[in-house]
Protein backbone atom coordinates (compact mmCIF):
# COMPACT_ATOMS: atom_id res chain seq x y z
CA UNK A 1 0.00 0.00 0.00
CA UNK A 2 2.76 2.50 1.02
CA UNK A 3 4.65 1.39 -1.99
CA UNK A 4 1.70 2.13 -4.06
CA UNK A 5 1.36 5.68 -2.50
CA UNK A 6 4.45 6.43 -3.49
CA UNK A 7 4.46 5.51 -7.06
CA UNK A 8 1.56 7.57 -7.71
CA UNK A 9 3.52 10.86 -5.91
CA UNK A 10 6.30 10.18 -8.03
CA UNK A 11 3.91 9.84 -11.42
CA UNK A 12 2.28 12.86 -10.06
CA UNK A 13 5.14 14.67 -9.87
CA UNK A 14 7.12 13.49 -13.16
CA UNK A 15 3.42 14.82 -14.58
CA UNK A 16 3.68 18.28 -12.89
CA UNK A 17 7.43 18.33 -13.58
CA UNK A 18 6.78 17.55 -18.10
CA UNK A 19 4.27 20.03 -17.68
CA UNK A 20 5.82 23.06 -16.48
CA UNK A 21 8.63 22.18 -18.89
CA UNK A 22 6.77 21.99 -21.62
CA UNK A 23 5.47 25.62 -20.44
CA UNK A 24 8.38 26.75 -19.77
CA UNK A 25 9.23 25.59 -23.57
CA UNK A 26 6.38 27.13 -24.83
CA UNK A 27 6.86 30.64 -22.82
CA UNK A 28 10.57 30.12 -24.26
CA UNK A 29 9.11 30.16 -27.88
CA UNK A 30 6.52 33.38 -27.12
CA UNK A 31 9.20 35.47 -25.87
CA UNK A 32 11.41 34.68 -28.62
CA UNK A 33 8.51 35.28 -31.34
CA UNK A 34 7.90 38.94 -29.74
CA UNK A 35 11.55 39.53 -30.42
CA UNK A 36 11.36 38.54 -33.88
CA UNK A 37 8.40 41.03 -34.01
CA UNK A 38 10.03 44.08 -32.22
CA UNK A 39 13.01 43.99 -34.60
CA UNK A 40 10.91 43.56 -37.53
CA UNK A 41 11.81 39.92 -38.37
CA UNK A 42 7.81 39.22 -39.13
CA UNK A 43 8.35 36.37 -41.15
CA UNK A 44 10.00 34.48 -38.42
CA UNK A 45 7.54 35.89 -36.05
CA UNK A 46 4.85 34.86 -37.55
CA UNK A 47 6.59 31.02 -37.90
CA UNK A 48 6.61 31.13 -34.28
CA UNK A 49 3.81 32.53 -33.51
CA UNK A 50 1.70 29.78 -35.63
CA UNK A 51 3.56 27.04 -34.36
CA UNK A 52 2.30 28.09 -30.39
CA UNK A 53 -1.46 28.71 -31.77
CA UNK A 54 -1.60 25.72 -33.60
CA UNK A 55 -0.53 23.49 -30.41
CA UNK A 56 -2.74 25.70 -27.98
CA UNK A 57 -5.33 27.62 -30.03
CA UNK A 58 -7.53 28.53 -27.20
CA UNK A 59 -4.58 31.02 -26.26
CA UNK A 60 -5.85 34.41 -27.45
CA UNK A 61 -2.28 35.89 -27.39
CA UNK A 62 -1.07 33.38 -29.70
CA UNK A 63 -3.89 34.45 -32.39
CA UNK A 64 -3.35 38.15 -31.69
CA UNK A 65 0.67 37.26 -32.42
CA UNK A 66 -0.21 35.39 -35.68
CA UNK A 67 -2.80 38.47 -36.29
CA UNK A 68 -0.24 41.11 -36.06
CA UNK A 69 2.41 39.51 -38.06
CA UNK A 70 0.54 38.16 -40.47
CA UNK A 71 -0.96 41.68 -41.21
CA UNK A 72 2.57 42.90 -41.14
CA UNK A 73 3.79 40.53 -43.66
CA UNK A 74 0.10 41.45 -45.64
CA UNK A 75 -0.61 37.79 -45.71
CA UNK A 76 -4.11 38.59 -45.83
CA UNK A 77 -5.64 35.57 -47.42
CA UNK A 78 -4.02 33.75 -44.45
CA UNK A 79 -5.09 35.01 -41.78
CA UNK A 80 -8.56 35.26 -43.01
CA UNK A 81 -9.62 31.95 -42.65
CA UNK A 82 -8.10 31.85 -38.96
CA UNK A 83 -9.73 35.51 -37.99
CA UNK A 84 -12.94 33.39 -39.31
CA UNK A 85 -12.53 30.69 -36.57
CA UNK A 86 -11.86 32.72 -33.40
CA UNK A 87 -15.06 34.21 -34.78
CA UNK A 88 -16.36 30.55 -34.13
CA UNK A 89 -15.38 30.52 -30.56
CA UNK A 90 -16.21 34.41 -29.70
CA UNK A 91 -17.64 36.64 -31.35
CA UNK A 92 -16.35 40.64 -30.23
CA UNK A 93 -16.26 43.88 -32.02
CA UNK A 94 -12.61 43.68 -31.99
CA UNK A 95 -12.49 40.47 -33.86
CA UNK A 96 -15.71 41.82 -36.40
CA UNK A 97 -12.71 44.98 -36.90
CA UNK A 98 -10.43 42.23 -37.75
CA UNK A 99 -12.38 39.83 -40.21
CA UNK A 100 -13.84 43.73 -41.45
CA UNK A 101 -10.08 44.95 -42.76
CA UNK A 102 -8.43 41.77 -43.27
CA UNK A 103 -11.49 40.61 -45.89
CA UNK A 104 -10.83 44.14 -47.13
CA UNK A 105 -7.46 43.94 -48.02
CA UNK A 106 -8.17 40.44 -49.27
CA UNK A 107 -10.59 41.71 -52.10
CA UNK A 108 -13.45 40.36 -50.44
CA UNK A 109 -15.40 43.34 -50.40
CA UNK A 110 -18.82 42.10 -49.71
CA UNK A 111 -17.35 40.02 -46.68
CA UNK A 112 -15.67 42.95 -45.56
CA UNK A 113 -19.01 44.69 -45.53
CA UNK A 114 -20.48 42.16 -43.58
CA UNK A 115 -18.34 41.89 -40.48
CA UNK A 116 -18.63 45.97 -40.05
CA UNK A 117 -22.19 45.34 -40.19
CA UNK A 118 -22.01 42.74 -37.44
CA UNK A 119 -19.64 45.08 -35.32
CA UNK A 120 -22.28 47.94 -35.79
CA UNK A 121 -25.16 46.02 -34.62
CA UNK A 122 -23.43 44.39 -31.78
CA UNK A 123 -22.88 48.05 -30.49
CA UNK A 124 -26.40 47.75 -29.34
CA UNK A 125 -26.03 44.76 -27.32
CA UNK A 126 -23.57 47.18 -24.59
CA UNK A 127 -24.73 48.04 -21.49
CA UNK A 128 -23.40 51.61 -20.83
CA UNK A 129 -21.85 54.82 -22.49
CA UNK A 130 -17.83 53.87 -22.28
CA UNK A 131 -18.64 50.86 -23.95
CA UNK A 132 -20.26 52.51 -26.54
CA UNK A 133 -17.98 55.06 -26.83
CA UNK A 134 -15.12 52.52 -27.01
CA UNK A 135 -17.19 50.06 -29.34
CA UNK A 136 -17.50 53.48 -31.95
CA UNK A 137 -14.32 54.76 -32.19
CA UNK A 138 -12.61 51.15 -32.89
CA UNK A 139 -15.24 50.65 -35.21
CA UNK A 140 -14.85 53.86 -37.29
CA UNK A 141 -11.15 53.61 -36.83
CA UNK A 142 -11.09 50.26 -38.49
CA UNK A 143 -13.02 51.49 -41.25
CA UNK A 144 -10.92 55.06 -41.42
CA UNK A 145 -7.92 52.70 -41.96
CA UNK A 146 -9.05 50.66 -45.11
CA UNK A 147 -10.36 53.87 -46.58
CA UNK A 148 -13.97 53.58 -45.68
CA UNK A 149 -15.04 56.56 -44.78
CA UNK A 150 -18.77 56.09 -46.16
CA UNK A 151 -18.83 53.06 -43.02
CA UNK A 152 -17.05 55.58 -40.64
CA UNK A 153 -19.40 58.54 -41.10
CA UNK A 154 -21.88 55.95 -40.15
CA UNK A 155 -20.41 54.33 -37.47
CA UNK A 156 -19.85 57.94 -35.57
CA UNK A 157 -23.91 59.13 -36.68
CA UNK A 158 -24.83 56.49 -35.00
CA UNK A 159 -22.31 56.68 -31.47
CA UNK A 160 -24.15 60.13 -31.60
CA UNK A 161 -27.49 59.42 -31.72
CA UNK A 162 -26.77 56.43 -28.59
CA UNK A 163 -24.80 58.89 -27.16
CA UNK A 164 -27.54 61.82 -27.04
CA UNK A 165 -26.45 63.43 -23.85
CA UNK A 166 -22.96 64.50 -25.58
CA UNK A 167 -24.05 67.91 -27.66
CA UNK A 168 -22.75 66.95 -30.86
CA UNK A 169 -20.30 64.27 -30.05
CA UNK A 170 -17.45 63.00 -32.77
CA UNK A 171 -18.00 66.21 -34.21
CA UNK A 172 -13.95 66.66 -34.49
CA UNK A 173 -13.61 62.79 -36.02
CA UNK A 174 -17.01 63.53 -38.19
CA UNK A 175 -14.76 67.13 -39.54
CA UNK A 176 -11.67 65.11 -40.44
CA UNK A 177 -13.76 62.58 -42.69
CA UNK A 178 -15.57 65.24 -44.42
CA UNK A 179 -12.39 67.08 -45.77
CA UNK A 180 -11.24 63.31 -46.76
CA UNK A 181 -14.15 62.84 -48.60
CA UNK A 182 -13.90 66.63 -49.63
CA UNK A 183 -17.84 67.52 -48.44
CA UNK A 184 -17.97 70.79 -48.20
CA UNK A 185 -20.90 71.21 -46.99
CA UNK A 186 -21.32 68.77 -44.11
CA UNK A 187 -17.95 69.23 -43.71
CA UNK A 188 -18.17 72.75 -42.44
CA UNK A 189 -21.35 72.14 -40.34
CA UNK A 190 -19.34 69.61 -38.02
CA UNK A 191 -15.99 72.11 -38.35
CA UNK A 192 -17.76 74.53 -36.69
CA UNK A 193 -20.00 72.19 -34.18
CA UNK A 194 -15.77 71.65 -33.30
CA UNK A 195 -15.01 74.79 -33.02
CA UNK A 196 -17.71 75.90 -30.49
CA UNK A 197 -16.58 72.96 -28.31
CA UNK A 198 -13.02 73.69 -28.28
CA UNK A 199 -12.59 77.50 -30.32
CA UNK A 200 -8.96 76.22 -31.85
CA UNK A 201 -7.91 78.53 -34.39
CA UNK A 202 -5.67 76.75 -35.86
CA UNK A 203 -7.38 73.67 -36.68
CA UNK A 204 -10.70 75.44 -37.71
CA UNK A 205 -7.95 77.21 -40.21
CA UNK A 206 -6.37 74.34 -41.08
CA UNK A 207 -9.63 71.90 -42.14
CA UNK A 208 -11.22 75.02 -43.44
CA UNK A 209 -7.93 75.47 -45.62
CA UNK A 210 -8.11 71.70 -46.70
CA UNK A 211 -11.62 72.10 -47.79
CA UNK A 212 -10.49 75.24 -50.43
CA UNK A 213 -9.48 72.35 -52.73
CA UNK A 214 -12.31 72.32 -54.08
CA UNK A 215 -13.18 75.25 -56.51
CA UNK A 216 -16.31 75.44 -55.68
CA UNK A 217 -16.35 75.60 -51.97
CA UNK A 218 -15.37 79.68 -51.42
CA UNK A 219 -19.05 80.25 -51.51
CA UNK A 220 -20.26 77.77 -49.65
CA UNK A 221 -17.53 78.46 -46.80
CA UNK A 222 -18.05 82.26 -47.04
CA UNK A 223 -22.23 81.82 -46.64
CA UNK A 224 -21.37 79.60 -43.66
CA UNK A 225 -19.22 82.09 -41.59
CA UNK A 226 -20.86 85.27 -42.82
CA UNK A 227 -23.94 84.14 -40.84
CA UNK A 228 -22.04 82.74 -37.69
CA UNK A 229 -20.05 86.03 -37.54
CA UNK A 230 -22.80 88.22 -36.97
CA UNK A 231 -23.30 87.01 -33.71
CA UNK A 232 -20.45 85.50 -32.91
CA UNK A 233 -16.55 87.29 -31.77
CA UNK A 234 -14.78 84.03 -32.43
CA UNK A 235 -16.37 83.17 -35.80
CA UNK A 236 -15.83 86.78 -36.72
CA UNK A 237 -12.07 86.20 -36.42
CA UNK A 238 -12.48 83.09 -38.30
CA UNK A 239 -14.03 85.11 -40.90
CA UNK A 240 -11.23 87.78 -41.22
CA UNK A 241 -8.60 84.79 -41.18
CA UNK A 242 -10.90 83.15 -44.67
CA UNK A 243 -11.34 86.43 -46.57
CA UNK A 244 -7.34 87.13 -46.34
CA UNK A 245 -6.95 83.39 -47.10
CA UNK A 246 -8.96 83.79 -50.29
CA UNK A 247 -7.37 87.48 -51.05
CA UNK A 248 -10.12 89.81 -50.10
CA UNK A 249 -8.62 92.00 -48.50
CA UNK A 250 -10.91 94.86 -48.68
CA UNK A 251 -13.87 93.19 -47.12
CA UNK A 252 -11.63 90.93 -44.79
CA UNK A 253 -10.77 94.98 -43.69
CA UNK A 254 -14.23 96.07 -43.22
CA UNK A 255 -14.51 92.64 -41.33
CA UNK A 256 -12.05 94.05 -38.79
CA UNK A 257 -13.61 97.34 -38.50
CA UNK A 258 -17.26 95.64 -37.87
CA UNK A 259 -15.98 93.54 -35.13
CA UNK A 260 -13.83 96.77 -33.91
CA UNK A 261 -16.46 99.04 -34.08
CA UNK A 262 -18.70 96.73 -32.42
CA UNK A 263 -16.90 95.62 -29.29
CA UNK A 264 -15.49 98.97 -28.63
CA UNK A 265 -11.89 97.83 -29.06
CA UNK A 266 -11.01 101.53 -30.25
CA UNK A 267 -9.00 100.38 -32.95
CA UNK A 268 -7.00 97.17 -31.43
CA UNK A 269 -8.79 94.96 -33.59
CA UNK A 270 -7.66 97.13 -36.72
CA UNK A 271 -4.31 97.25 -35.85
CA UNK A 272 -3.49 93.87 -35.48
CA UNK A 273 -5.31 93.10 -38.60
CA UNK A 274 -2.70 95.74 -40.16
CA UNK A 275 -0.04 93.46 -38.44
CA UNK A 276 -1.33 90.15 -40.01
CA UNK A 277 -1.29 91.87 -43.49
CA UNK A 278 1.93 93.12 -43.44
CA UNK A 279 3.42 89.82 -42.33
CA UNK A 280 1.44 88.44 -44.90
CA UNK A 281 3.79 91.13 -47.58
CA UNK A 282 0.43 92.49 -48.46
CA UNK A 283 0.76 96.31 -48.28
Amino acid sequence: MIHRITTIAILIFLMSTVHGWAQQKKSEKYQLAVTFEQQGDFRNAARLFQELYSEQPDQIQYFQGVARSLGSLQRYLELLPLVEIELGKRQSIDLYCLASITAKKSNQQQKSQQYYQLALEAVNRLSNDFEIDNAIRLIAKSQSDINAYENAVQTYSKGRELLRSIQNAYADELSMLYVQMGNVQLGMREITNHFRQQQQYGIIQGRIAALLIDQNAVSIIDEELSSLSKNDYAFSKVYVWFLRETKRFDRAFQQSMNIDNGLGLQGREILEFADITLKDGQY
